[in-house]
């Protein structure tokens, strides 16, 4: 029998989803005959950034394909109304949510953490924070509890506090046992 995992892995898991999506998009006649082109160069726009109906940021998405094999021309609108299907994923942190981050930068009153390489996050200085022993260093990994999220312009953010994988571990115990 081996000891239980005491990794910062086990702890956090990321928060990302998959999802079968159906949607509207409204196609540019120059793409009347590549119409696969122009769906893909719309969706491909949304990519990395923050989506508010599906409340996460768009990783990725497989599987494109149009609903009907034609579209529909509303009204006197110019461009060519078509439905798509597709599996996307996303990245979607909420708070008290706890997520691995790698510290890329220790300020004078907080530190700047990247998660999967990417999104920023923000944690304050610990109490008793010594900057000439810190207790962290560059490209080392940490752990963070969310405390919010904002979208801004389509770009997200996170701010939280530092925590440890024994902490969420011991939360965890409390909250089944609730």
């Amino acid at each position: 029998m081996t000891a239980p995992s005491t990794s910062a892995d086990d702890a956090a898991a990321l928060p990302v989803y998959t999802k079968h999506v159906k949607m509207p998009l409204h196609l540019s006649p120059a793409f009347l005959d590549q119409p696969m082109e122009g769906i893909r160069e719309q969706l491909n726009r949304s990519v990395m950034r923050y989506v508010e109906a599906h409340e996460g940021v768009l990783l990725s998405y497989t599987g494109l394909r149009m609903g009907r094999p034609t579209g529909r021309i509303s009204y006197d609108a110019p461009e060519i109304h078509v439905r798509v299907e597709f599996e996307a994923k996303f990245f979607s942190p909420k708070v008290d949510n706890v997520i691995q981050g790698t510290v890329s930068r220790i300020g004078h009153d907080h530190i700047a953490l990247l998660v999967m390489g990417v999104f920023n996050a923000t944690v304050p200085l610990p109490a008793g924070w010594d900057p000439d022993s810190p207790s962290l260093q560059p490209d080392q990994s940490a752990l963070f509890v969310v405390n919010a999220v904002k979208n801004n312009n389509g770009l997200l953010t996170m701010t939280g506090e530092l925590t440890d994988a024994e902490a969420v571990r011991r939360a965890k115990r409390r909250k089944a046992a609730a």
